[in-house]
């Protein structure tokens, strides 16, 4: 089955699958899920193909028999059965989309292969040969596993060309002047936010509360609620984590401000907020949601225009 084609080259799924394997991507056993009823089950497919946009019955039998998968195999996946075929392994992958991690992994080595001007260097091919083969337990490992997936040098090598040039391209995509681009670029949207959220019975007991709150700038929210009785705690968030809607006020909002209460299913919730704190790429969760766009937007571009999806939900 090929995925993806590029100029002179075709990528096909055991392409896909023995790259990720020798990068270690792949788990070597299978982990025993929650095991559901059918009316369970069903439910999680069903949410699945809500958030897949696969909800008429053709598109799915469609996206089905494109991958070979079986409607037995697909109902097993959500009942959390351990599969025990080939076919029950590829059809768990592709549903959790670890295939198409993969291949969307394999075409971005491959397009930045084909954007380089020179090959990657000799010692850097050794030195991931050298890797992949203390990682697999030595020299003899390593053959015994092209023997085993019939796979010979000339493969080998050729991997050792994409994996070496992804790498190298990673690198200069992770220069410091193009994060801190990236992160001029996401600066309120990184900025972390820490609350204190206390609930309420009424609506009227939570406008009194800030009432209160605001009287007396020198009490918290957390402290009121400790001694009033109420529950309270704790949050934290990215204020780009939220949807836009939400976002405003808490960019609005100044250290030990309440925002308005908000009506829960048999409550009333106050927040205040306690901290916003601007990003910088000394946190280290800044740092990597910042790498990670970095990353993602140029090997986007790498991809553009390279890459030909044919069977692939990164098309």
């Amino acid at each position: 089955m090929t995925l993806f084609t590029s100029p002179g080259r075709s990528a096909t799924l055991a392409d896909v699958l023995h790259a990720a394997e020798l990068r270690g991507d792949v788990h070597a056993k299978d982990d025993p899920g929650t095991l559901l009823d059918a009316a369970a089950a069903e439910s999680a497919s069903e949410d699945w193909r809500i958030e897949k946009n696969l909800i008429a019955g053709e598109e799915l039998d469609a996206w089905l028999a494109l991958r070979h998968i079986t409607h037995e195999d697909f109902l097993r996946h959500f009942s959390g059965a351990v599969p025990v075929t080939d076919a029950q392994r590829l059809a768990c992958w592709w549903i959790d989309d670890s295939i198409t991690r993969w291949a969307t992994r394999h075409a971005q080595g491959i397009a930045a292969l084909a954007a380089q001007t020179e090959p990657p260097s000799e010692d850097a091919l050794q030195q991931w040969h050298a890797a992949l083969e203390s990682r697999l337990g030595g020299e003899d490992a390593l053959n015994d596993w092209l023997r085993a997936h019939s796979r010979d040098a000339a493969w080998l090598a050729d991997l050792a060309q994409v994996e070496t040039a992804h790498e190298n391209c990673r690198a200069a995509l992770l220069r410091p002047d193009s994060l801190e681009k990236e992160l001029r670029g996401q600066y309120f949207p990184l900025h972390r936010v820490t609350l204190t959220i206390c609930k309420v019975p009424e609506e009227s007991v939570a406008r009194e509360l800030m009432l209160q709150l605001a009287a007396d700038a020198s009490a918290t929210l957390a402290q009121r609620a400790e001694g009033l009785g109420f529950p309270h705690f704790p949050q934290q968030f990215f204020i780009g984590d939220l949807s836009p809607a939400y976002q405003q006020p808490f960019l609005s909002a100044r250290a030990g401000e309440c925002l308005a209460p908000m009506q829960a299913s048999d409550h009333w919730r106050i927040c205040q907020l306690v901290e916003k704190t601007p990003p910088s790429l000394d946190d280290p969760e800044v740092l990597a949601r910042v790498q990670k766009r970095v990353v993602e937007q140029g090997f986007a571009e790498k991809c553009e225009g390279v890459i030909a999806w044919a069977v692939s939900d990164a098309a």
